[in-house]
């Protein structure tokens, strides 16, 4: 609920972030976040796999997938590298999305699920980033496009914070509340 919104944001609103936070020279830089926003998100939920290969007993397992990723991620990004940071980028990406299914698809199989159960888990949240992304998009190309960079990374924050909050106030209320209730129980 955190990062798929905080990714597809970081995508639509690449470049006046860069603009803002590193200046105009930096902005291929953009091209890179265009790239690695979405593997963040991958990545994000991806992480939570070693919990559960620790929480069966399957530690060399997820050391023999670690070391074959490890491997396939190196061998890319030397791939990558011909043609330059862009290449890198993209090499990255490309092996974090092969990876991807099979990452998910044995460690579920541990616990008797299948990759289809993750994606119905995670759909609603990523469907709703997406259309915020989307939102924010016609709003910046409708109302934004001829702002300057921090006029336009403000405006369009806030509204893709007022989208989702509203789309997972709709759609996901008791994920909102219990995200809510966690926060809360970690303030005090």
């Amino acid at each position: 609920m955190i990062t798929a919104p905080l990714m597809a944001g970081v995508w639509v609103l690449r470049k006046p972030f860069v603009e803002v936070f590193f200046g105009e020279k930096w902005l291929p830089v953009a091209d890179v976040l265009a790239w690695l926003a979405p593997i963040g998100f991958m990545q994000s939920v991806l992480s939570t796999v070693g919990l559960i290969y620790l929480g069966v007993g399957r530690t060399r397992t997820m050391m023999r997938w670690g070391v074959f990723a490890s491997t396939l991620t190196l061998a890319g990004l030397v791939i990558g590298l011909q043609w330059g940071y862009l290449g890198v980028a993209r090499s990255y990406a490309m092996v974090n999305l092969l990876l991807f299914y099979p990452g998910f698809a044995i460690p579920l199989r541990l616990l008797g699920l299948n990759f289809m159960d993750l994606l119905k888990t995670i759909a609603p949240k990523l469907l709703i980033a997406l259309l915020m992304a989307a939102l924010v998009g016609a709003v910046d190309q409708v109302f934004t496009a001829g702002e300057g960079s921090l006029f336009r990374l403000s405006v369009l924050t806030a509204t893709g914070l007022c989208i989702y909050a509203a789309a997972a106030y709709l759609f996901m209320r008791s994920n909102l509340l219990a995200l809510l209730g966690t926060m809360q129980g970690t303030a005090r």
